[in-house]
């Protein structure tokens, strides 16, 4: 698609690996948007999961109004940042939003996007999302309960009064009003749920570096290079996703994102950068860079 011709609405770019069930789920969510048909896309791009798949989106496709396109590319190890381009690539519309599988969106989700881009037409637009932890299955067998035995709205409904299933930056949010004005680290929280940006900034910046071949660091690294090349970032203060709980290893999760985070300190070479080697993001967050570098002067 010529850049010139992009037409106006969002992109939603769905990356699966072998969890169809997870994958069916986050497209059923999609096709109950409040928004219009015209203004939404689907790319579900499959990072060399078995063909079961193609069959599957196939019939939702027969199904539907709404536009969905399905891209396959062959297995050789972990390619969502490869995958996530391939979207980025094959998007119609002016904007693109990122969706994991295993996210069901609230029915409010893309004309949220969307009412956000209006008022800022080049920010970044992410949100939180109920049952993300940053490692592990905190509260995994409940939170499946609840969805297991309620509609999409329903579950929503009751997520939204157990704060136990809130996103793990929902406090440290809220505690300054959603407002991210002043926050310019807020690049280091930029992770999970559901993250929207203009097509042509993803493009004009390289999309996701492809050297990430395992879990973890390269939607942050993302971010880092959407906010070096001009961009600010709006949060959206209410969850309007759920993280569906998946079998995960947190202890190899978090030794893949050391792995990942040294990779991303010696690519940037950048003194906000470099406080991942030691820091959370919550700490990034509270870091004042500026101060920083007068000390050390």
């Amino acid at each position: 698609m010529e850049l010139s011709k992009l037409k106006s609405g969002i992109s939603v770019v769905i990356i699966t690996y072998n969890k169809i069930e997870l994958l069916l789920k986050t497209i059923e969510s999609f096709l109950q948007q409040n928004a219009s048909a015209n203004d939404f896309e689907i790319i579900v791009v499959d990072d060399g999961s078995n063909k079961e798949n193609i069959l599957d989106v196939i019939e939702i496709q027969n199904k539907t109004t709404i536009d969905i396109l399905y891209i396959y590319q062959k297995d050789q190890g972990f390619g969502a940042s490869k995958a996530r381009n391939r979207g980025i690539s094959a998007a119609r519309f002016e904007r693109v939003l990122f969706i994991d599988s295993g996210i069901i969106a609230s029915k409010n989700l893309i004309a949220m996007h969307i009412k956000q881009h209006k008022i800022g037409s080049r920010d970044v637009i992410f949100g939180l999302s109920y049952g993300v932890v940053e490692f592990g299955m905190e509260g995994f067998e409940s939170l499946r309960e609840i969805i297991s035995n309620c509609t999409v709205d329903e579950s929503f409904e009751k997520l939204r009064s157990k704060s136990e299933f809130y996103d793990c930056r929902y406090n440290y949010f809220k505690n300054i009003s959603f407002d991210l004005t002043f926050l310019s680290t807020s690049w280091a929280a930029c992770w999970g749920g559901h993250v929207s940006a203009n097509t042509k900034d993803l493009i004009h910046i390289g999309g996701f570096d492809e050297w990430f071949n395992s879990w973890g660091g390269e939607d942050v690294e993302l971010a880092f290079r959407l906010r070096e090349a001009g961009l600010k970032f709006k949060l959206i203060e209410t969850m309007e996703t759920i993280h569906l709980p998946h079998i995960r290893d947190a202890d190899d999760q978090i030794k893949l994102s050391r792995k990942n985070i040294e990779y991303i300190i010696e690519k940037h070479q950048h003194p906000e950068v470099d406080l991942l080697r030691l820091l959370n993001w919550k700490d990034i967050l509270n870091t004042k860079i500026f101060e920083k570098i007068e000390i050390s002067a």
